[in-house]
């Protein structure tokens, strides 16, 4: 099953719903608006584009919206250590 969802000027994109995705339900859609906002962000240049944005969520393509939410983007930091030679 698919999702469809526009950010800010851009979309309306696809994305394909896991199977315990419910569209309908209020309780999953935050879930599914932050796999639409992963989407944008690896998929379709949103990793260019300033956050949060606002994503807004529909059934159909052309159809009526059922949600917006507000979604940022959380960083997280990740360190690598490499050992130096010390001279002596």
């Amino acid at each position: 099953m698919k999702a469809w969802y526009t950010t800010d000027y851009h979309g309306p994109y696809a994305i394909d719903l896991g199977p315990g995705d419910d569209l309908a339900d209020p309780g999953d859609q935050e879930a599914i608006a932050e796999k639409c906002a992963k989407d944008f962000h690896s998929n379709r240049d949103g990793f260019e584009c300033s956050w949060p944005r606002e994503f807004t969520l529909y059934a159909e393509r052309d159809g009526s919206a059922i949600a917006t939410f507000d979604v940022d983007l959380d960083v997280e930091p990740v360190f690598g250590a490499r050992r130096r030679e010390v001279s002596r």
